[in-house]
């Protein structure tokens, strides 16, 4: 499902987290001074998945930020009943008036199936016009094998092996009201994921593990577009990206509608669509409330 990916929780939670991007502190007035904000989304695809995630970030000092994430993911029991959870946690922490960074961690995964811990980092230097971010990161993703198929053959009851990103992210905010963002991340894994498209890979895993795994990446791209209009905000995402399993291309394009409703709550919608090799399109929206104390 595309609106809130296990791709992108590291961004979102970059977001709980209120990384000072001048343009984003400008859009939606309702935070303005906030310490304490809290997220809750709800998303829905044309192919009936559905995702729900609660989110919370507390600024417990002028320089130092604390978030929370909890979401879960369903797809139809025609596809092998896939439910995830993930549980996020991060702090970040402001150094001076132009350095920043946070550390992230995630608990994701369906038990029994596959699951993954995740740490992240991520270490920023802005300006008046300009943000650049570094993102580091590591993976340990668990894959936990069938019962023996084979009596002669005894299997480990899991496969390990690690995922190593890094990213890079540039942010422009010198034009009056608009913010240019773009962002690329690369991953590296210690086994190759490509074998787990093999049919033999039925024999030691399920098919929920399988279908699961489908979501990693070998590199991804993102382009945001996002102008605004006083306490309204509208932007537009692009993103392309690189299947580690099959080195097919997937393409999401978005709008990003955020305006506040009340004087504490703020509401953001977003909708796109997105398309990949052999496979339909799918157009899927979010419906996020943001409340701030």
């Amino acid at each position: 499902m595309r609106p809130i990916r296990t791709g992108r929780i590291i961004w979102i939670l970059m977001l709980l987290a209120g990384l000072p991007l001048p343009a984003l502190a400008a859009s939606g007035g309702s935070g303005g001074g906030s310490s304490l904000m809290l997220n809750s989304a709800l998303s829905v695809d044309a192919a009936d998945d559905r995702d729900a995630q609660l989110g919370a970030s507390w600024a417990v000092s002028a320089a130092t930020t604390l978030s929370f994430l909890s979401e879960y993911t369903s797809s139809p029991a025609d596809r092998t009943d896939l439910v995830t959870h993930t549980l996020g946690l991060g702090v970040d922490q402001q150094f001076t008036s132009s350095l920043g960074g946070g550390l992230f961690y995630q608990h994701w995964g369906k038990p029994g199936d596959i699951m993954s811990d995740s740490y992240y980092a991520n270490l920023y230097w802005q300006s008046a016009a300009w943000q650049v971010t570094v993102l580091p990161g590591f993976r340990r993703i668990t894959l936990n094998t069938r019962s023996n198929p084979f009596v002669s053959i005894k299997l480990p009851n899991n496969v390990e092996f690690d995922d190593r990103r890094l990213g890079l992210r540039i942010d422009y905010t010198g034009l009056n009201h608009w913010l240019f963002e773009a962002s690329t991340t690369r991953h590296d894994y210690t086994r190759n994921p490509s074998v787990l498209n093999r049919r033999i890979a039925l024999l030691f895993f399920t098919g929920s593990a399988l279908t699961l795994s489908q979501g990693f990446l070998s590199h991804s791209s993102t382009f945001r577009v996002e102008r605004d209009f006083g306490l309204t905000s509208l932007a537009m995402d692009y993103e392309i990206d690189r299947s580690a399993i099959d080195g097919t291309y997937a393409y999401t394009t978005d709008l990003d509608f955020e305006t506040p409703i009340s004087e504490r709550f703020d509401m953001e919608i977003i909708t796109g669509v997105t398309h990949a090799a052999h496979t339909p399109r799918t157009g899927f929206i979010t419906f996020n409330l943001v409340y701030y104390r």
